[in-house]
């Protein structure tokens, strides 16, 4: 949602008779938002119905054009016409951006707060809206995340962080509760929870710039991610054998080293010198040398980004020249690249 959330974001259904218009309609909002969309639609309609409407639709204008009002003329009839769903779909597919769904729960003083006494309106993330939560709600989320935060799905706990810090930035949340709310990643290790977590994270720091409270941030994220980074390690993992470790460890190692933390950076040097003491044989695992490139370029002399830099103009390996050329870039000294 994070394309949708800003000013230049556009309905899904925009009518036009400009090519030029049309070309620039291939976009996120387009693909991405869609599929969200289409996703949600299954949600409410359930998988039978829904399959029998796409079913009926695409059998009847295969070969053909067809308009939105067409598919949810469709999909009504799925449902016996019991859902009127152009009337549901048509305020998402007719107006940019997404709503705020703002949960409010009051408590009485009979009521006892109970550690499951949390409420997660968007479950699954099947809707496409923001969730802001009352506090009591919030903090009983918190609660449950620290003491066994696996007993919330790994998608909800995405979405619950996903949600608060994108409302930080709008500042329907102050930024202090989403900093609490993550305090649980310290025993976090799945890869779809992390990806969005350091999204976050990293909007966090770039929103932040030059705020006398970046360094103090960036520490606490560091102390996050520590625990992570200490099992995953620098051992290249086989993807064949755990897929998702593999694609989270190169993010893991990367994030580590824009908090600076030292002991990265040495480990990373360490890797690089066996490179630049053996030219002729490349030891870094692949997965990892766009990470370690990016490093010593960052941190090292001109002599570590020489070094690179010449063995990218005899480099006949696609992906290996990818990895070179993003290491390149980290460079601090932009007269070498611009």
């Amino acid at each position: 949602m994070e394309t949708d959330s800003l000013p230049t974001s556009r309905p899904i259904n925009v009518e036009s008779t400009n090519p030029a218009d049309i070309f620039l309609m291939f976009d996120a909002i387009t693909y991405h938002k869609d599929a969200v969309l289409i996703r949600m639609i299954n949600m409410f309609l359930g998988d039978q119905i829904f399959q029998q409407g796409i079913r009926s639709y695409l059998k009847k204008f295969s070969y053909n054009s067809a308009t939105q009002h067409d598919l949810w003329q469709y999909l009504t009839q799925a449902t016996n016409n019991t859902i009127d769903v152009e009337h549901i779909m048509t305020g998402w597919t007719d107006q940019a951006a997404y709503p705020v769904v703002d949960v409010k729960r009051t408590y009485t003083k009979t009521d006892q707060q109970q550690l499951y006494d949390w409420i997660l309106p968007n479950p699954n993330y099947f809707g496409i809206y923001r969730t802001k939560y009352s506090s009591g709600n919030f903090h009983l989320i918190i609660t449950q995340l620290q003491t066994n935060h696996t007993h919330i799905p790994t998608i909800s706990r995405s979405a619950v962080i996903d949600d608060t810090f994108a409302l930080s930035h709008i500042l329907l949340v102050n930024a202090t509760e989403a900093y609490r709310l993550i305090g649980y990643l310290k025993n976090e290790r799945d890869l779809v929870l992390w990806i969005t977590a350091l999204s976050s994270m990293n909007r966090q720091e770039y929103l932040l710039g030059d705020n006398e409270i970046f360094s103090e941030v960036q520490q606490y994220f560091l102390e996050l991610i520590l625990p992570l980074y200490n099992s995953i390690g620098w051992t290249s993992i086989n993807q064949s054998i755990d897929w998702r470790q593999a694609l989270l460890q190169p993010k893991v190692l990367s994030a580590v080293f824009s908090y600076g933390y030292p002991e990265c950076i040495d480990t990373a040097r360490s890797f690089f010198r066996q490179r630049y003491l053996n030219p002729v044989q490349n030891l870094i695992p692949n997965s990892l040398r766009r990470v370690i490139y990016c490093i010593v370029v960052r941190e090292g002399s001109e002599e570590e980004f020489q070094f690179l830099w010449n063995r990218s103009k005899n480099e006949l390996v696609p992906s290996e020249m990818v990895n070179l050329l993003d290491g390149l870039a980290c460079t601090k000294d932009r007269s070498r690249i611009v």
